[in-house]
């Protein structure tokens, strides 16, 4: 790579980083403004936390096709967009959570341990949110380094089960239409069997080079 190249590129990737900022606020400012609007209709807080989940879903979803989107292009810069958009993610599944438990349960511990043991949906969603914590504890630049980069790789692999624990989860809390649902179930699918075939890949080069 010339030295004219290196700056273009992080230009890029600065500008990439804007864009996912956009994109991560872009929900939080619709949401705003269907509150505003009293969009939510007759149950509004059920309705601002199922709208709040699917935001989150959909910005998981982005967020793990960046890495698709870099092995496909080898255009580097579309990384810088991952934590952003990771970030956010978990932001609104946090939401999601806070507004389930303090709104719908009243911050009842009972009632939570109730919904925890009798409704399997819910524990599901407990899961891909603890899966997701370490995600959002190492998401800074200093995690690399303190916990070494092939662990810090591993850990992230987390990623794929807490996607599919929170699509899971969305599938048993909608009703009988289950086409939305179904549609990320499919691009997690597609996701994780491109992650494991880039893995083979590497693998197979691996062995072909020793």
């Amino acid at each position: 790579m010339t030295a004219v190249e290196r700056p273009n590129l992080a230009a890029y990737a600065r500008l990439v980083k804007r864009v996912a900022t956009v994109i991560a606020l872009a929900p939080a400012i619709i949401l705003c403004l269907q509150v505003i609007a009293g969009d939510f209709g007759w149950n509004p807080t059920r309705a601002f936390m199922d709208t709040v989940g699917r935001w989150a879903i959909r910005l998981f979803l982005l967020t793990m096709a960046v890495g698709p989107l870099h092995r496909l292009t080898g255009w580097s810069p579309w990384l810088a967009a991952r934590r952003r958009l990771g970030v956010a993610t978990f932001a609104y599944a946090c939401v999601h959570v806070a507004v389930y438990v303090g709104f719908e349960l009243g911050w009842s511990w009972e009632m939570i341990i109730d919904d925890l043991a009798d409704r399997g949906a819910i524990l599901v969603g407990v899961i891909a949110l603890t899966l997701m914590l370490p995600l959002a504890l190492t998401s800074w630049d200093g995690a690399i380094s303190r916990i070494g980069g092939r662990a810090w790789r591993r850990l992230h692999w987390l990623a794929y089960p807490a996607l599919a624990h929170a699509v899971y989860h969305f599938g048993l809390m909608v009703g009988r239409d289950k086409r939305e649902a179904l549609a990320y179930a499919g691009i997690v699918v597609a996701l994780l069997a491109g992650r494991i075939g880039a893995w083979w890949a590497r693998r197979n080069r691996r062995r072909l080079i020793s």
